[in-house]
């Protein structure tokens, strides 16, 4: 993972034990509802979150490049209405934003950035300004940066701004301010070990995760580490 610039997003400080609460939460045998919102090219789940499931206590919402339509844009009614059922009515408990790399989309948005006037030829029109962030992002912070690197910048900035989308929500900031509600941003390499990574919102690095086999229990615990 690339260092990001920091002071560009600025979440909760509720969001900083949110993936100690999922942790203990698996490591305890205990499965809460969980929301994945991940990229319609992306057709797996990560490995952490296969268990989720196969017992059924998952809910899936997939969008070109993992994007987020913000509360006060008339786009995307279907995906917040998505968003409103799982958060409102089935009380997820932990909403995991997960982009993948390589990505074709988020290769497209480093295009966008470095050549003007580039087309986004595969996100459609009505999804441009959620894309759009995360272009603007790249060609105001990281102008100097090489094509290959920006492919992973835009990727884990696009995942960071696709959680400020979710912060609009006001259903969704009571959830968070009661503690009733986390947001994690995961990230998978789509190599031979499927490595994933995660956000962490206090040294505000992607952090590596690292995964043991299932016990005896179906228990899953993980490792994280600084990568």
């Amino acid at each position: 993972m690339i260092d990001l610039q920091p002071n560009i997003h600025h979440f909760p400080d509720s969001l900083n034990c949110g993936h100690t609460v999922l942790t203990e939460s698996v490591c305890q045998g205990k499965l809460p509802e969980i929301l994945i919102i991940k990229c319609s090219l992306f057709n797996e789940d990560p490995a952490p979150l296969q268990t989720f499931v196969r017992t059924g206590r998952s809910y899936c919402l997939q969008t070109m490049g993992n994007l987020v339509p913000t509360y006060d844009n008339e786009t995307g009614l279907s995906e917040k209405a998505t968003l409103e059922q799982a958060v409102v009515l089935n009380q997820v408990e932990h909403i995991i934003v997960c982009g993948h790399l390589p990505c074709r989309i988020m290769k497209e948005l480093v295009e966008q950035s470095v050549v003007e006037q580039a087309k986004l030829h595969i996100v459609p029109p009505i999804w441009h300004n959620f894309a759009m962030v995360t272009v603007n992002l790249l060609r105001t912070h990281y102008k100097d940066f090489t094509k290959e690197s920006l492919y992973t910048i835009a990727t884990q900035e696009n995942i960071l701004v696709q959680i400020d989308h979710l912060l609009t929500y006001p259903f969704i900031q009571n959830k968070i301010k009661a503690k009733k509600l986390w947001i994690h941003g995961w990230l998978q390499i789509n190599d031979e070990e499927k490595t994933l990574f995660n956000y962490d919102f206090s040294s505000r690095n992607f952090i590596l995760l690292e995964q043991n086999k299932f016990d005896n229990d179906g228990k899953l615990t993980y490792l994280p580490k600084q990568y």
